[in-house]
């Protein structure tokens, strides 16, 4: 049996039980650590998820650039208090499955980039400047070339995803925060 790499890219699914009636609250919780957690180094995504059918089930789905950025972000005194909320409201210890990145969908698409993704926010509008590099931006299914020094602005409700170029992408993104406010969207690039 193969080694596992705990230097490259953490991929990690929890799933936590609410107590009876606290789906909603345990729900609130994980969307407070998403907000917290989303500028902080090395988090490429934190995904929180409900079960359909049992609403006090709810699952997170993290990819970490490494084990050790995940570490580290998870004793930063917001995120250890948010925990001990999380833990308040739970049937038991969460269930936790670390893995590697194999691939799927994107690398077999060919998209840019293995950690772009697509999102889009309900209040909160965008804007990107192109600072090094080159790429594009996909904004509702169009795409706007990004070279040096040009800015994109993107309103809120719009799906957006970034793909860099082969000399890389290095852009500098302005917009409020608002907890809670950016969802995941299906990748709007099928050029």
């Amino acid at each position: 049996m193969a080694a596992v790499n705990t230097s490259g890219p953490l991929i990690r699914a929890a799933e936590f039980r609410a107590l009876p009636g606290q789906g909603d609250l345990l729900a609130d919780r994980l969307l407070r650590a998403a907000s917290l957690l989303a500028e902080t180094a090395g988090c490429q995504l934190w995904l929180v998820h409900r079960d359909e059918e049992d609403p006090e089930t709810v699952r997170v789905f993290e990819t970490w650039a490494s084990r050790q950025q995940c570490n580290a972000a998870l004793d930063q005194p917001e995120i250890v208090t948010n925990a001990a909320h999380v833990l308040e409201v739970v049937d038991g210890a969460p269930t936790v499955i670390d893995g590697q990145r194999l691939g799927g969908a994107r690398d077999v698409r060919g998209a840019a980039g293995a950690t772009a993704f697509a999102h889009r926010h309900r209040i909160a509008e965008e804007i990107y400047v192109t600072l090094t590099g080159g790429g594009h931006v996909m904004v509702d299914g169009e795409p706007f070339d990004l070279t040096p020094l040009v800015a994109v602005r993107v309103a809120p409700a719009s799906a957006r995803e970034l793909h860099a170029g082969p000399d890389g992408l290095e852009v500098l993104a302005f917009g409020t925060h608002s907890p809670g406010d950016g969802e995941m969207v299906n990748g709007t690039d099928d050029r």
